[in-house]
């Protein structure tokens, strides 16, 4: 969305957002602290502030510089200050220190990255536009993202509810799909320097080169997620083995559905998150996500119910299948009326 628009309307983008984060940030909080705190079962203010401090890495402006194309400042004001709260968090660690002293050092530099960004950005961004007065309050600018607040909150909903039935249904494969589960999400965050090349290579204010760009995007992450769908498949049931260090064994039965719902998570987000979002169609990635969401916490009772462990893996791929299928039919869709427009 930053690399499509211009540079007069980065920074009513960049300040409304930051506005709508910090309201959410004002309203989750607490109840993150809440909910923390009553089910940790010790160190209570270690895991409430380390609970906190991943809501604060939300406030940073990674996504901005990506958009930007700006690698420099992506890596000196957004890694650089958190990987440092993690070094010294682990010194004192390793000095003797307690957990809390860690978990304070990891929110430290979230708050510092999040503060560096929004200065740079704030201050060399261009001057606000006369609409910028238009939109003082939270909550127009809240209004105007909720595609953005209903993906994000649906996925997070969603992403632990596999496991949740697991531990319900088969007790006792819950440590079997708990390790498949973590090495798949770490797999996506491997992915994730993808997805923030596409979001930054996809967009642009020429409708004309936004298409073609959307399209070689589409044509490249197609294959490659087919790719690292197939080898996570793969290589899942030695990846377990290594992970548990040899207490928990898994086949292909589960690591082919889970490999299939890798290959569709990563498509879409090429598809939702860079080419959907540049095209101005953040509503279709919100759709797409609830109507995934839908469709699969159902799938979930009745494939563990019929199929055990197996059964509630093929429903996390088919519900992902869904999104990826509904964002591509909607991306054919836009890109044939676009094109039929520039030939007239």
């Amino acid at each position: 969305m930053i690399a499509s628009a211009g540079e007069q309307f980065r920074h009513n983008m960049y300040a409304d957002s930051i506005k709508v984060r910090l309201v959410l940030f004002g309203i989750l909080a607490p109840v993150a602290v809440v909910v923390i705190s009553s089910v940790a079962i010790r160190e209570e203010a270690a895991s409430s502030i380390y609970g906190l401090s991943m809501l604060v890495a939300a406030l940073g402006g990674a996504w901005y510089f990506v958009g930007e194309k700006k690698p420099g400042r992506l890596i000196l004001l957004e890694t650089l200050p958190r990987v440092f709260g993690v070094l010294i968090g682990t010194l004192i660690l390793a000095l003797g220190g307690s957990l809390l002293w860690f978990v304070l050092a990891q929110i430290v530099g979230a708050g510092v990255a999040a503060s560096c960004s929004a200065a740079v950005i704030l201050r060399s961004s261009a001057k606000p536009s006369a609409v910028r007065a238009k939109r003082f309050f939270p909550w127009y600018s809240l209004r105007d993202q909720i595609s953005g607040v209903v993906t994000a909150s649906t996925a997070a909903v969603y992403v632990n509810a596999p496991l949740i039935f697991v531990t319900m249904v088969v007790p006792g494969s819950a440590p079997m799909y708990a390790v498949a589960d973590k090495l798949m999400r770490l797999a996506l965050a491997a992915y994730g320097p993808v997805t923030q090349v596409a979001q930054g290579a996809v967009g642009s204010e020429d409708r004309m080169l936004l298409r073609q760009r959307t399209i070689r995007a589409i044509r490249i992450s197609i294959p490659l997620a087919l790719s690292l769908g197939t080898g996570f498949a793969m290589l899942l049931p030695l990846g377990v083995a290594l992970m548990s260090a040899g207490t928990v064994v898994t086949g292909f039965g589960l690591s082919a559905p889970l490999g299939i719902a890798f290959a569709c998570i990563a498509l879409s987000q090429v598809t939702g998150l860079a080419c959907l979002v540049a095209l101005g169609r953040s509503r279709v990635v919100a759709m797409s996500t609830v109507m995934g969401a839908l469709v699969g916490l159902p799938l979930l009772i009745v494939g563990g119910t019929w199929l055990n462990v197996d059964g509630i893996a093929w429903a996390v791929a088919t519900s992902e299948g869904i999104v990826v299928t509904l964002q591509l039919v909607v991306l054919s869709r836009i890109l044939r009326l676009s094109r039929r427009i520039d030939d007239r």
